[in-house]
């Protein structure tokens, strides 16, 4: 007879090794033989009855609960309010819910699913990741806590610069997944807050100034009134603060405006922008690829869908 080992029966049954080694223990798995600590099992050996759940007649009141489809097991991944991602065995990512994927840069996220690969980062080490990903591709389940998600070093170029105004800590949880044959499919890795760091005040009347005259052309000098602050501590102290210039975040703010606008199909682009306080021309088209990976043109297209005709 073939047997196979309590972890590889854990797999197959859904259920933990531990669990299985106690229904071995109780007698429930027909045909299990004990090895010092571990048990043999027998390859075909059916999954027990769970004995903390009696079978009742659905007349005694008894609920059937209803088994969870795989459609129904990622709508409850989507819909899930912290960050998740599943990773391959080879370090591809191959699944990314929405809350793992809010703030990150349209072009950004269009190319992960499939195309970023955990072993290719350059920048695990600096981010203080490099053992925790070691480990979760060697089988092992790793916590690492309190780590900056996202990193500084994405604001701008994967995230946008929102998040750099506010510091969000994480724990991370990662949870190696294995075939039958007991090889390892997935790395499934859970983002769990931790704690979050509130911007300097100075920073935030500076960043809600920013905000409420965002139409009006960029004025360094009114911007650090508005905080107090001369206009080099301002500047200063706002790129300590966040990593980058009030000038880039005026005009993150600007350009999300005139995304809005290029969606309005009775708008031209050259509309668009006038609404937002900008001429169209050649500087502000380069600057709105760098922002966008696109042309305006190309953005308006890539997100209005062509209304259908009707006889």
């Amino acid at each position: 007879m073939n047997y196979i080992t309590a972890r590889e029966a854990a797999l197959r049954w859904g259920v933990t090794a531990r669990q299985v080694q106690a229904l071995c223990k109780n007698g429930e798995v027909a045909g299990a033989i004990r090895f010092n600590r571990s048990y043999a099992i027998p390859r075909g050996a059916p999954k027990p009855k769970d004995g903390r759940c009696r079978e009742t007649d659905a007349r005694e009141g008894q609920v059937a609960v209803p088994e969870i489809s795989e459609g129904l097991f990622k709508e409850i991944f989507d819909r899930f309010p912290y960050r998740i991602n599943i990773t391959a065995a080879d370090g591809t990512l191959v699944y990314a819910n929405g809350a793992f994927s809010d703030g990150m840069l349209e072009g950004f996220q269009a190319s992960l699913l499939g195309q970023y690969n955990i072993f290719a980062e350059e920048n695990l080490e600096k981010w203080g990741l490099k053992t925790h990903v070691e480990k979760a591709f060697s089988g092992q389940a790793v916590f690492t806590p309190t780590v900056e998600f996202p990193n500084r070093t994405l604001i701008g170029e994967s995230y946008g610069t929102d998040y750099a105004f506010v510091s969000l800590y994480e724990d991370i949880n990662s949870y190696p997944m294995f075939d039958n044959a007991g090889k390892l499919s997935y790395v499934v890795t859970v983002f769990l807050p931790a704690r979050r760091l509130n911007e300097r005040q100075e920073v935030k009347q500076g960043r809600e100034y920013i905000e409420a005259h965002w139409e009006e052309p960029f004025d360094a000098a009114s911007i650090a009134q508005a905080a107090s602050l001369s206009v080099s501590r301002f500047v200063n102290m706002f790129m300590e603060e966040v990593g980058f210039s009030p000038r880039a975040y005026y005009l993150e703010i600007k350009f999300k405006h005139i995304k809005d606008k290029l969606l309005n199909a009775n708008l031209s682009i050259v509309q668009a922008f006038a609404a937002c306080g900008v001429d169209y021309n050649s500087y502000y088209v380069s600057l709105f690829k760098a922002n966008a990976g696109m042309t305006p043109s190309q953005y308006r297209k890539s997100n209005i869908k062509p209304m259908k005709r009707t006889r």
